[in-house]
Order: structure tokens, then C-alpha cells, then sequence
């Protein structure tokens, strides 16, 4: 086979939404909207 190495990669893996967290997040930004997204990142 004559596939260059750079076009071969695997693809990334991502990561599964956990809905509980979501859920969390979602309620901690309704209380209190001040909050930016580095507040509530996990």
C-alpha cells in the first residue's frame, strides 16, 4: 500500500454527554446568570 503516513490518523474518540451533569449545569445557569461558562465548565 503507498498511503502517506500523514493522511492515516484515527479519529478522536469524543466524549459521551452525560445527562445528569448537563441537567446540572443547565440549573446552576438559570439561578444565577452571572455565571460565564468558566464558572460552570466541568
Amino acid at each position: 500500500m503507498r498511503i502517506a503516513r500523514s493522511s492515516d490518523y484515527a479519529e478522536p474518540a469524543g466524549k459521551p454527554a452525560d445527562e445528569t451533569i448537563v441537567a446540572a449545569i443547565r440549573a446552576i445557569t438559570d439561578e444565577v446568570e452571572g455565571y460565564g461558562y468558566r464558572r460552570v465548565d466541568v
